[in-house]
């Protein structure tokens, strides 16, 4: 009995982890056709998915639309092609209350679409569909439920009652059923996208010509293209969620109504990449603390390196990604390789190691930069090399921009990290109101997010209105 109990469990388990990295974009294919990134003064013979970016960046226009004794609702953009905007503060309780009552109607619309979507691609992955449709949605949605609350209570030991805490107020304040609320935050134990990344700073960067020595760690910038599954009901339902925690630092979450962990973030100090570690020999575990959860604790506890990386490496870890933090205090982005049984830490000295099937010319060398692709890793992908190869000395946001659209990456979402501005820009993906058409975000506009309402006490930068508009076409 305990055998063929085990055996359900994995084939549960097994068949919801495959259905959703076959959807979600974990192993992204070659591009078959690409055109040429252009010529400049750099070596721009590379070949790349895309062209460049054409879009604009505008300011937040943010219009108050509600309140809550704990928060205030926003929306951001154009009227008609914004989104939402939250400030939550007060205990792990309260700011899921807030969270909940503010976004209400979209969690709840969020959740249902949400969970027949994973439905309809289990009712393929076990072969049911022979079955009528309501027996065969019913026993996909049990082997749903089955996975994810297996990875709650395999979680849940190493987990931080806050979180729970912030969950039992989440479901309290959108009024939604509390497992529905801890499903869909143990979606991402079983799936991580693939997304790309990139930090750029000091003399890979326009600004390390226009500061003196000390001003140096102004000059950071980091890139965050998230590319999951376009059809997912949660592209409808971005947000951008400011955090006021009782303790703690103030940090921003790039995210969907309904769900509390970190996959893109910052903090004014911080900024977090993430994506699959796919194809590593790196061990993991479902026994842990949720990664996303881990990433935001990042956000909250840590001021710089050091503290990440040992607050990372004090963490119960479960499955293999790759995190990209930028710190503004060290004037720099790492890599690390996080899984169950090991944390590795990359910077621009090593990182082509797990990055990079083929090693770079010999006497290709880029102080200054840590990036990583969309594809599996190692790839043996030139594209995001060769812009930076062109545009060293110059990757600013709006070389960044360029960048995410080049290589067509980060269709749910792109975020570049200012860090001397404190500001982000965020493009999400959206329909064209005129075709109905879904645009990724790398073609879109990106809205101008200023971030100094994280009220963290960040030394200013020196004033650098002599910044240039980059054309990189």
């Amino acid at each position: 009995m305990e055998h063929r109990r085990r055996s359900g469990w994995m084939l549960f388990w097994l068949a919801l982890s495959l259905t959703l990295s076959a959807n979600g974009s974990a192993r992204v294919p070659r591009v078959a056709t690409r055109t040429k990134i252009g010529t400049g003064t750099g070596n721009g013979s590379q070949e790349c998915p895309g062209g460049g970016w054409t879009g604009e960046v505008l300011d937040e226009n943010a219009r108050s639309v509600a309140t809550d004794r704990s928060g205030e609702r926003f929306e951001v953009g154009a009227p008609g092609d914004g989104m939402a905007l939250l400030h939550i503060k007060g205990s792990p309780f309260e700011l899921g209350r807030a969270h909940g009552v503010l976004l209400r109607s979209e969690i709840q619309t969020m959740y249902v679409r949400l969970f027949a979507h994973l439905e309809d691609q289990l009712i393929v992955a076990l072969h049911l569909t022979l079955l009528p449709e309501a027996l065969a949605r019913r026993i996909a949605r049990l082997a749903l439920n089955a996975a994810l609350d297996a990875t709650y209570l395999l979680t849940l030991l190493y987990t931080p009652a806050r979180f729970v805490d912030e969950m039992i107020g989440l479901a309290q304040g959108a009024q939604v059923e509390f497992d529905d609320v801890v499903r869909v935050q143990m979606i991402p134990e079983l799936l991580q996208a693939s997304c790309s990344m990139l930090g750029s700073w000091g003399p890979a960067t326009w600004r390390s010509d226009k500061l003196r020595e000390e001003e140096q760690s102004c000059g950071l910038f980091q890139m965050r293209a998230l590319d999951w599954d376009m059809e997912a009901p949660i592209v409808d339902f971005p947000a951008v969620i400011f955090y006021h925690p009782a303790d703690g630092n103030s940090f921003a979450l790039f995210t969907w109504a309904g769900f509390i962990g970190c996959v893109t973030g910052y903090s004014g100090r911080l900024g977090i990449s993430e994506k699959v570690w796919a194809n590593s020999s790196a061990s993991a575990s479902r026994k842990g603390m949720p990664w996303h959860f881990a990433l935001r604790d990042v956000l909250q506890l840590a001021d710089g390196l050091d503290e990440a990386t040992q607050l990372l490496g004090a963490t119960s870890r479960t499955c293999p990604i790759l995190v990209g933090i930028g710190s503004r205090q060290d004037n720099k982005f790492v890599l690390l390789g996080y899984s169950s049984d090991a944390l590795q830490l990359y910077d621009d000295t090593n990182f082509t190691l797990i990055t990079s099937a083929a090693p770079p010319p010999a006497d290709t060398t880029f102080p200054g930069v840590v990036f990583v692709d969309k594809y599996v890793q190692p790839s043996d992908d030139r594209c995001m090399q060769s812009v930076v190869q062109q545009f060293y000395g110059k990757l600013d946001d709006l070389a960044l921009l360029n960048m995410a659209s080049m290589q067509e990456t980060g269709g749910m979402h792109t975020a570049l990290y200012d860090f001397a501005s404190n500001e982000v820009l965020f493009s999400w993906a959206a329909s064209d109101p005129n075709t109905g058409e879904l645009v990724p975000a790398y073609k879109r506009n990106y809205l101008r997010l200023n971030m100094t309402s994280l009220a963290n006490p960040i030394p200013r930068c020196p004033s650098h209105s002599g910044r240039r508009e980059l054309s990189c076409m």
